[in-house]
């Protein structure tokens, strides 16, 4: 959606995406207006949902899950974005695109793997003392 209008306080935001209305198929029974473009506008300062979340986020309780949602799954969301380029799936499908979600779970998986092992020394003297590693680091 193209953001149409949006007022400096917030109040009101008015949304229209003409380039989807115009191709598609509903487009008579969703729209009423002339030029075949549907618009919505939203009330900021009044909704009821962000009120609500609002409030939720300022509890001790909301702050301390905001804190952990900032240091473990975001920052792994960011780094899929875009180190791996991933905006959206290439395969459709729910088992296909599981499938290829799982692959940039693993890949992330092994980044912070060789994070850890090229960080710690000790974790590489584990793996190649006790553990009888294949292979000797610089």
């Amino acid at each position: 959606m193209t953001v149409e209008k949006r007022s400096k306080n917030g109040a009101i935001c008015r949304y229209s995406n003409e380039e989807a209305c115009i191709s598609c198929k509903f487009n008579k029974e969703c729209t009423k207006s002339k030029d075949g473009v549907r618009r919505i506008e939203r009330d900021m300062s009044n909704d009821k949902i962000r009120e609500e979340a609002r409030e939720k986020a300022k509890s001790a309780e909301g702050r301390e899950i905001l804190r952990l949602r900032k240091s473990i799954p975001e920052p792994v969301w960011g780094n899929i974005k875009t180190q791996d380029g991933f905006t959206q799936m290439h395969y459709r499908g729910i088992e296909k695109a599981s499938l290829e979600f799982m692959l940039h779970c693993l890949i992330q998986n092994i980044r912070k793997l060789l994070k850890v092992y090229f960080k710690s020394k000790s974790y590489q003297d584990v793996i190649h003392n006790e553990l009888g590693g294949y292979c000797k680091v610089a």
